[in-house]
């Protein structure tokens, strides 16, 4: 892998979302992907925001993986739509997971 970036969700109130995108996003670690939950400036719990580092073997191949592999699953799982914003080595993008429109919507906090 010879591009490296880096990623951040928004800030997540809905608990269902939230371990939707852990579940994605902070479950792999490896060389392609690495995600973990923000610590608390408090100690505690940590926030309810994911960030790591996502890599690729091509220019810009981080948001590609985004685009055609992570946000499709997250999709999948979310209730509330949820950005992700990916910063890659060969330019930048935000990702909005968008759920199934018949999906339930739940209250978000």
């Amino acid at each position: 892998m010879s591009d490296r970036g880096s990623f951040v969700t928004q800030f997540m109130y809905c608990r269902d979302c939230l371990k939707a995108a852990e579940t994605v996003l902070a479950t792999q670690q490896d060389q392609r992907l690495s995600g973990y939950r923000v610590p608390s400036w408090q100690g505690g719990d940590p926030m309810p925001i994911i960030a790591g580092k996502v890599a690729g073997d091509y220019v810009n191949e981080e948001c590609v993986y985004f685009e055609t592999d992570l946000i499709p699953r997250l999709s999948a799982l979310v209730c509330h739509p949820v950005r992700v914003a990916v910063l890659a080595e060969g330019g930048e993008h935000i990702f909005t997971a968008r759920p199934a429109i018949d999906a339930p919507r739940q209250d978000e906090r």
